[in-house]
């Protein structure tokens, strides 16, 4: 009984503590997305910035290449190159967030894994142990039945001895009763003599004839 004890107890802990796992993970998973969101929508933010900054420089220098000449649109045009090759393209950020979502995946899939491993572990034990657990509450059963019995013999007992008490008594009211009548001059109450008492003493003034 106490190997199945120590056993549930034994598992209840592993479970608690894969599920706290599972519970940081899951926190952990939402503080990336959360993180990976942010830091997403700040880029997209500061790249249609960017692009509106670089819209209207090229207008200006479009307009002043008109009016000066060539060279400057040449500049322009490859420093609107390189802005375009270092900022990440529509393509590469959902690359980037599959990527992410695909890590997400692993991790649930992971814990998952580990809690079912845990829940089939638990069944397995529960399954040996089974008929140890049955035999422990048919024990439990008969023990609780015994008791109840020795409740019931104690109860009686209780009034069986209160029952012999007051024969008891019943018998020596009786045998009191027939000693009273039997040497009634000796045990009968007579009345107590005080120092007021009056004394009368009866003494004969002749001698009886023999």
């Amino acid at each position: 009984v106490r190997d199945i004890q120590q056993a549930g107890e034994s598992t209840a802990k592993q479970a608690t503590a894969l599920l706290q796992e599972c519970d940081k993970l899951q926190r952990v998973k939402e503080t990336v997305r959360i993180t990976n969101q942010q830091k997403l929508e700040t880029a997209r933010a500061e790249l249609q910035e960017m692009e509106k900054t670089m819209e209207k420089n090229v207008g200006r220098r479009k307009q002043r290449a008109g009016e000066e000449g060539t060279p400057w649109l040449s500049c322009l045009t490859l420093l609107l190159f390189w802005c375009t090759a270092s900022c990440p393209s529509q393509e590469e950020r959902e690359k980037t967030e599959e990527k992410q979502k695909v890590i997400l995946e692993e991790v649930d899939e992971k814990a998952r894994a580990e809690l079912e491993a845990v829940v089939q572990k638990i069944v397995e034990e529960t399954l040996q142990h089974q008929d140890g657990l049955k035999q422990l509450v048919i024990n439990n059963h008969i023990l609780r039945y015994k008791i109840l019995r020795q409740k019931e013999v104690v109860n009686d007992l209780e009034e069986e001895t209160g029952e012999l008490k007051r024969s008891i008594q019943t018998l020596q009211q009786s045998v009191r009763e027939s000693r009273e009548l039997l040497f009634a001059d000796v045990l009968l109450p007579r009345p107590k003599c005080t120092p007021d008492t009056e004394v009368i003493l009866t003494i004969p003034t002749e001698e009886k004839q023999l």
